[in-house]
């Protein structure tokens, strides 16, 4: 199981505090290239998949939305 499916964890900062990023390479979709993240909504797309949902989760909510206002949403 990977370890970020592990269950017995009871919040996010518990999960990831003894993690390297490297770790997340390849499991989530990080940074400001909008072209990465719609390479990935393509791959749920022929999936079958019929929503996908982005999350911010660090603190800079309003750049991340500003992000999305301007250069992933407009080219989805």
């Amino acid at each position: 199981m990977p370890w970020w499916r592990d269950r017995r964890h009871r919040s996010y900062e518990q999960l990831v505090e003894d993690r390297n990023a490297d770790e997340l390479e390849g499991t989530l979709t990080l940074g400001p290239d909008p072209d990465e993240y719609l390479d990935r909504i393509k791959e749920y797309d022929q999936a079958g998949y019929t929503h996908v949902y982005f999350h911010q989760v660090g603190p800079d909510q309003a750049g991340f939305l500003t992000f999305a206002q301007n250069e992933l949403l407009p080219k989805l």
